[in-house]
């Protein structure tokens, strides 16, 4: 139960925090791998993550990060419609996400 409660405390001060940027489903067009229109994305202990503004609870953007945070990517990530069985790439956005790490 500490365990969650430190998580959830550490988690609340990563989200939102300086370095964290708006990006936007119109400015990736096809690119766009997630099922939201926005996200905020940032990175925190190099840790990427991504956050949407639906509880604020950031999903971690590699595998790493999502254990880190106890949540991936999986419920936001967008299929691709060219490949079936296949996700659109995270690799864009997490390169931008890398780009805030100190």
């Amino acid at each position: 139960m500490n365990k969650i409660f430190i998580s959830l405390i550490i988690l609340s001060s990563l989200v939102f925090a300086d370095g964290d940027t708006l990006i936007k489903k119109e400015d990736y067009g096809k690119n766009w791998a997630f099922t939201v229109d926005k996200v905020y994305i940032g990175c925190e202990s190099e840790l990427p993550f991504v956050v949407v503004k639906l509880g604020d609870l950031p999903y971690g953007l590699t595998g790493h990060s999502a254990r880190m945070f106890n949540r991936n990517i999986n419920p936001i990530w967008r299929d691709d419609p060219k490949i079936k069985g296949t996700k659109v790439s995270l690799s864009p956005f997490i390169k931008k996400a890398l780009s805030f790490c100190k």
